[in-house]
């Protein structure tokens, strides 16, 4: 994957079928099946009809599609300002782009009545989806294998027992907090002005002063 090919406009989030990462794993996924179910798959579950009214002053409601092409650039962006190696950035960002594939419909809000019937939250759906134990996920599980990234470290790195990459899987503040939580305050609250995601990555990163801070 070379640096600096990422293309994705924050302020028009809706728009992520436009993302371009130059990398054929990154690009591979986001073709798969297993990845645009997540178009399906509503950002906020149940809250997305019950509190949100007018999301964005429109109709236009998020998917785990979008904010995860989302999460995928704030990673590549970080990739970019530590000028990580090829193989870093590829497993750096395919993890950022995989780490909501195990959601299932309606998101969190459902996700106690799965776990309680049938035992699987979508941590552990998304696992069996990047090992290619189940039919959905064949598809990513090859061209995982076809681009020699290790899928213990892609696991260990979305469940948060890697905390490479400055802690942006393992820590508080990472990719996955930063691009939800400010997408569900410009989502809710579209009058408001809300931080660009890029922004506090680079703030994370930097920590020169107050500002970033």
């Amino acid at each position: 994957m070379a640096s600096g090919t990422t293309r994705y406009d924050f302020a028009s989030p809706l728009d992520a079928d436009g993302a371009q990462f130059g990398d054929a794993l990154i690009d591979g996924i986001m073709a798969s099946r297993a990845f645009r179910r997540l178009k399906g798959v509503r950002f906020l579950g149940g809250i997305d009809y019950v509190l949100v009214r007018s999301p964005n002053g429109s109709r236009a409601r998020y998917s785990r599609y979008e904010h995860s092409v989302g999460v995928a650039c704030l990673a590549a962006l970080h990739a970019d300002l530590r000028d990580l190696s090829p193989e870093d950035r590829r497993l750096s960002c395919a993890a950022a782009l995989l780490h909501d594939i195990g959601h299932a419909p309606l998101s969190h809000s459902l996700e106690p009545v799965f776990i309680e019937h049938f035992g699987l939250g979508h941590h552990r759906a998304t696992e069996e989806i990047i090992y290619g134990r189940v039919a959905i996920g064949r598809e990513i599980s090859s061209l995982i294998r076809e681009h020699g990234v290790d899928a213990d470290r892609l696991v260990a790195l979305i469940g948060g027992k890697d905390d490479r990459f400055d802690g942006f899987f393992a820590g508080p503040i990472n990719f996955d907090t930063i691009e939800g939580i400010l997408r569900t305050h410009s989502y809710a609250r579209n009058s408001v002005a809300t931080p660009d995601p890029q922004a506090v990555v680079r703030a994370s990163v930097r920590r020169a002063g107050d500002v970033d801070r």
